[in-house]
């Protein structure tokens, strides 16, 4: 009769030994199944984008691999930010007992999928998944490689240039077992453009309102209204002109919303001009700085406001933080330029808070971002 230690030995020595075992045998079942599944590979045609809608127009060709079945023809239902059915014909023997089948769709709509709020720094994912038609289950895995998306057509040349693409290919965004993502966004000379186009222009108007502290109201009210209204023609102009070059969006863009917000300012600071004209009960001349500096503050906490109700958790990090503290020393920077070192040390508590003011719009961006 065997003894106790001698029976624990072989217990613990057969587990010692199967466990390994088994795990090997059901890595290698896994990889076995895993290489009896249809591989599909997908070849986008992009033949234009509508990016005030946010849409499109595209084929989509398909091709299985190592499909099991002898069949004339093999269903695959795309979908993601679309839907479409692909009818897949048998093109002949792959492998030994697999087969091959290809098929290609009519020109179909695509979504795309991200936030034109963003714009000009906008992206997007062209997304697709693949099922089996009669099942309604992922039959299917995406081949690991071989998927391409690129522009052809009429409009080819023209969204290549707008558009960003690897060597005439569209970059993929990431690629899972039934799902893919192609990477939509703007290329380098688009984006250059965009800058100089819509945002250079209002970043100027913002540096022209604030070369108005450097005019005396009391001295130079008219032509401080003079640019006031200046910009009052200009802004809501520009506002509509664009319009049509924006992406769709649920609420304001980059561009609109700096234009808004500089409507308010221009709003606030003429007002303020008024004020500093007039005289005090004690027929004294009213500070004008004091006036301008209340501007000033006022615009920013405006500022905060507009950006907490439209781009809060919308706009893209890095683009908010460069262009909103290219903007916010517009308010101020040419106040100091009329102050003596008297009259800043009677406005310290003001100047305080508009510093205290102009770090809470950063504070409420990294916030935005988490």
């Amino acid at each position: 009769m065997p003894k106790r230690s001698d029976f624990t030995r072989i217990v613990l020595t057969s587990i010692v030994v199967l466990v390994p075992l088994l795990l090997l045998f059901s890595f290698v079942y896994a990889q076995v199944e895993n290489d009896d599944l249809a591989k599909v590979r997908l070849i986008i045609h992009i033949l234009d984008i509508d990016q005030s809608q946010k849409t499109v127009d595209l084929k989509i060709i398909v091709c299985i691999s190592n499909f099991p079945y002898n069949e004339s023809r093999v269903g695959v239902w795309v979908i993601g930010a679309g839907d479409t059915i692909i009818w897949c014909n048998n093109t002949g023997a792959h492998m030994v007992s697999t087969w091959y089948y290809q098929g290609e769709s009519e020109q179909t709509t695509w979504l795309l999928e991200g936030m034109g709020e963003h714009f000009p720094f906008d992206s997007y994912n062209l997304r697709f998944e693949v099922y089996d038609v009669y099942f309604i289950n992922h039959n299917f895995t995406l081949s690991s490689e071989g998927h391409q998306a690129f522009f052809t057509g009429s409009k080819a040349y023209s969204l290549k240039d707008l558009w960003k693409t690897d060597n005439g290919l569209i970059p993929i965004e990431y690629i899972k077992t039934e799902e893919i993502a192609f990477a939509i966004g703007r290329s380098d000379n688009a984006l250059s453009i965009a800058i100089l186009q819509f945002l250079i222009p209002i970043i100027g108007c913002y540096y022209l309102l604030g070369a108005t502290l450097m005019l005396n109201p009391k001295e130079k009210l008219a032509e401080r209204l003079r640019i006031h209204l200046s910009l009052f023609v200009f802004v809501p102009t520009f506002l509509i002109a664009i319009q049509k070059f924006l992406p769709y969006r649920s609420s304001l863009s980059f561009p609109e919303f700096l234009l808004v917000n500089l409507i308010v300012s221009n709003t606030l600071f003429g007002i303020f001009s008024i004020f500093g004209n007039q005289k005090n009960s004690r027929k004294q001349k009213v500070t004008y700085s004091r006036w301008d500096l209340i501007a000033s503050n006022l615009s920013l906490v405006l500022f905060m406001i507009i950006y907490l109700f439209t781009l809060f958790g919308r706009i893209n990090i890095p683009a908010s933080l460069i262009f909103t503290y290219i903007v916010v020393p517009s308010y101020i920077c040419f106040y100091f330029a009329v102050m003596s070192k008297e009259q800043i040390k009677k406005q310290i508590l003001g100047i305080a808070v508009f510093i205290i003011l102009a770090l809470i719009p950063l504070i409420f961006i990294l916030i935005s971002t988490l």
